[in-house]
């Protein structure tokens, strides 16, 4: 009797495992189990290695399964979004797999690009979706500390500082936005279109809604 009465217990608490696990794995994304090791970011600086703190978010799969209610944070300097499980940070470990992801009234992405002629995959922010697309990466600079005994000037701490670069997806290619003959090569069917349509409203690339307004007019044109 107590035999049989353990191997009941054995077989229930293997059940109430299994369910537990199916119930992370179906509320978590895939690459739940990769433990977030913190940025290797220098003791004592300033700024945050994050684009906000944890938010509620929902992550649509290229499967076209949608896992709602995941708290995420994007860490910017180490380019990873990351997810909470009972107060432990984890990895995305698959963003491949992703189609989207809904954060903080944001929707980001996650797609090859073309950097300083190298080839790498990062999350972009999506600030228009169109024929031509407008992406915003963000991305953090580290500033070493400067500070100067002798003249009592500089910073004591390295600092982290946001920045963001603006780029356009036309199929799979990604270019970044650094120079108005990017845009024009990219719009290259519509040139006299779009530089009429700039001169005329006065529109600069170096800013980020006018660049919305010029890509909104070409997606429109015929």
């Amino acid at each position: 009797m107590k035999k049989k009465l353990f191997i009941s217990t054995v077989l229930l608490c293997l059940v109430v495992f299994n369910l537990h696990a199916q119930e992370i794995r179906l509320h978590t994304p895939p690459g739940y189990n990769y433990l977030y090791t913190p940025d290797n970011i220098p003791k004592g600086s300033e700024g945050s290695p994050y684009l906000d703190d944890w938010k509620l978010a929902d992550i649509k799969l290229k499967n076209h399964k949608t896992i709602s209610g995941v708290m995420l944070r994007y860490s910017v300097y180490s380019d990873q979004m990351l997810y909470q499980e009972n107060n432990v940070a984890y990895t995305i470990g698959a963003p491949d797999s992703i189609s989207e992801i809904l954060l903080s009234n944001k929707v980001f992405i996650y797609r090859e690009y073309q950097k300083a002629k190298k080839t790498k995959k990062g999350f972009f922010e999506l600030v228009l979706d169109g024929k031509v697309s407008l992406l915003n990466k963000y991305e953090i600079e580290l500033i070493r500390a400067n500070y100067n005994v002798a003249l009592n000037s500089g910073n004591k701490n390295d600092r982290l500082i946001l920045e963001q670069q603006l780029y356009l997806q036309l199929d799979n290619q990604i270019v970044p936005l650094d120079k108005k003959d990017v845009l024009f090569e990219i719009l290259q069917d519509k040139n006299k279109a779009v530089k009429d349509y700039m001169n005329k409203e006065k529109l600069s690339i170096k800013k980020q809604q006018d660049v919305i307004k010029i890509l909104t007019y070409y997606n429109q044109l015929q």
